[in-house]
């Protein structure tokens, strides 16, 4: 009994799973298309967004021409012939948006990540290439069980080797990169080859923990010691950079603030349970009609549109916005995309809860998701302000 609720349950994540890839892979929906077309005529006709596009061709190939973008450029470029090859026929939309979004988006970003000046911890972009390699490689084996078909599933997580390799060489690189630019800025203080201070920098480093403690720490130690020579420098390294640790821990301790909890009002408290109860209304008539055959009446679809007016309210709160013109541009946006949402659960079979009920995760996840945002207020916004969704500049449209 247990197990056949466990395989019930797991077959209908599955399946799930499935239909939201397939939300994804739009290629029978010719209006998606349109748009798709749309903006990018208007992005070839529009002066400004044509040459932020050709501007950042320069660039990209400028970073291809480094050592280390060199070697991400031929990792990421294998790595996307590989799924072209080997998931065979399955390749679909989803495949091709998320393989070029790696190839493009992480490319740049990792180059970027190389440097001291990046925030972006070694962890946050393994995290960022790994998110979308997991992706595809649970699109096809949600696939291969949903078709019960397992010949392609060597090939699949044989892809997942790519997350490994790419973290052994972001951790190589970057330290590379790191103590070449340190070498290079610092170099006129440096008296010793550069062999024997990459180990004094690599011992600095193993004290220090972080690279922008390593660079402000050794820096002032190599400065002072401009003169030293390697004896001196190994004698005088121990003590000073273990005083230097001490009074810079000293100097960065700040007041800890406690987080200002997040307190709703007793009028958005009512909305929540608003939404809770169509939530529960909307579920129990997709179980009657699951399982007892029952038809929707005019109370599910009441409370189904009253979940949408919710989508629509959560979508708003995701992004900052910062001005009216951005609030028009988003609501315009989020509304297509509900409309996109609504055809496609339109366009599913209706014969399982996870056809009936594709939108419940969807309400469920954004509700949570956005539940400490605040929704922004139209009348309170500036008509447009420095950061924008154009990138328009504020000062040509005032009075």
């Amino acid at each position: 009994m247990i197990s056949d609720i466990f395989k019930y349950v797991w077959q209908g994540f599955l399946h799930y799973i499935n239909i939201l890839f397939g939300l994804l892979d739009f290629r029978d929906l010719g209006f998606m298309w349109i748009i798709l077309i749309g903006i990018f005529i208007i992005s070839i006709f529009n002066k400004k967004v044509r040459n932020s596009i050709l501007g950042l061709i320069h660039p990209l190939v400028d970073v291809i021409r480094t050592l280390p973008g060199f070697i991400f450029f031929i990792l990421f470029l294998s790595y996307y012939i590989y799924i072209s090859i080997f998931f065979e026929e399955k390749i679909n939309i989803v495949v091709l948006i998320f393989s070029i979004y790696l190839f493009i988006k992480d490319f740049v970003k990792t180059n970027f990540n190389l440097l001291l000046e990046s925030k972006n911890t070694i962890w946050d972009s393994i995290k960022d290439i790994s998110i979308s390699v997991i992706m595809l490689c649970l699109q096809q084996i949600t696939m291969m069980f949903e078709q019960n078909s397992f010949d392609n599933l060597r090939y699949v997580l044989l892809s997942l080797s790519i997350i490994p390799i790419f973290s052994i060489l972001f951790f190589i690189m970057r330290h590379y990169c790191i103590y070449t630019d340190f070498y290079t800025r610092y170099k006129k203080f440096i008296s010793i080859d550069g062999y024997s201070f990459f180990k004094i920098f690599n011992d600095s480093l193993i004290k220090c923990k972080t690279y922008k403690n390593n660079e402000k720490i050794l820096s002032k130690f190599i400065i002072k010691n401009s003169n030293a020579s390697l004896q001196q420098l190994k004698q005088k390294f121990d003590q000073e950079i273990n005083n230097t640790i001490e009074k810079e821990t000293i100097n960065n301790k700040k007041i800890k603030h406690k987080k200002t909890k997040y307190k709703q009002s007793k009028i958005v408290k009512i909305f929540n349970y608003v939404w809770l109860f169509n939530l529960i209304n909307v579920i129990l008539y997709i179980i009657f009609k699951r399982f007892m055959n029952s038809s929707f009446d005019f109370w599910y679809y009441c409370s189904f549109s009253i979940l949408i007016i919710y989508l629509w309210y959560d979508l708003m709160k995701i992004k900052k916005i910062e001005n009216q013109f951005d609030y028009v541009m988003y609501m315009f946006i989020y509304v297509i995309l509900i409309i996109f949402l609504l055809i496609y659960n339109h366009s599913l079979n209706g014969m399982r809860l996870t056809e009936f009920g594709f939108l419940i995760p969807i309400f469920i996840f954004l509700r949570v998701y956005t539940y400490n945002k605040n929704f922004p207020n139209l009348l309170t916004l500036p008509f447009l302000s420095k950061n924008n969704f154009f990138g328009l500049n504020p000062d040509d449209y005032k009075k």
